[in-house]
């Protein structure tokens, strides 16, 4: 005979949706761990910006240096 599935879940379809479930976290635990441990490590860090931001004048605070001059 065959399997009915009138509305009634299965008890192997449940536990197939619980391993996909816990897999799926797994894998999102790890790669939060991983953004996790490279934001702690600096691997973000801009380190090029600083050294070429000192090349460019600021204009808002020339411009407040020469108003206070007589």
């Amino acid at each position: 005979m065959g399997v009915q599935r009138f509305g009634k879940i299965k008890l192997e379809d449940m536990e197939i949706i619980i391993l996909l479930i816990a897999i799926s976290l797994t894998i999102a635990l790890l790669f939060l761990g991983a953004f996790v441990w490279n934001m702690k490590s600096g691997q973000y860090d801009d380190t090029y910006g600083p050294s070429v931001r000192i090349l460019f004048d600021d204009k808002k605070g020339s411009a407040k240096k020469d108003s206070s001059e007589p």
